[in-house]
């Protein structure tokens, strides 16, 4: 089964894991117009603890980062779903968030105390990062 990446139209935040007809896992965030990145972010904290998630606009000195009280959706767009599996790569992750939210995203991944950005390895899967992530941390 491919990764699947879709967005639909709800009125709430939450995350919640499926199983799929193919056995693997899927998640899903929903999304709405008050949801702040700090909300959306302990929502994806949930299922991978060892990821970030970071939002930002602007490149070079012009980049800022999104504060905890933003809200996540800056495209103005309606409330959506964002549906994916744990073997999701990296990179189409944070492409189709970038369309999703208006946001430029990047995923961190825990080594130990800090986080690392995760570029040289976006097309590992969402899993295999959160894995690495925590064998990392679990060596200190």
């Amino acid at each position: 089964m491919t990764n699947v990446i879709t967005a639909i139209e709800r009125t709430h935040i939450h995350f919640r894991t499926i199983i799929g007809i193919s056995g693997l896992e899927k998640m899903s965030m929903t999304v709405n117009p008050n949801t702040t990145v700090n909300e959306l972010m302990c929502q994806f904290a949930e299922h991978f603890p060892f990821l970030r998630l970071a939002l930002y606009e602007g490149v070079g000195k012009k980049k800022r980062a999104a504060t905890e009280n933003d809200f996540a959706l800056k495209n103005g767009s309606t409330s959506v779903e964002v549906i994916f599996e744990s073997s999701t790569k990296v990179r189409d992750f944070i492409d189709y968030l970038e369309k999703l939210l208006g946001w430029k995203v990047q995923i961190l991944r825990s080594s130990g105390k800090l986080y690392i950005e995760t570029s040289v390895t976006d097309q590992w899967t969402l899993d295999r990062q959160n894995q690495e992530g925590a064998e990392l941390s679990s060596n200190l």
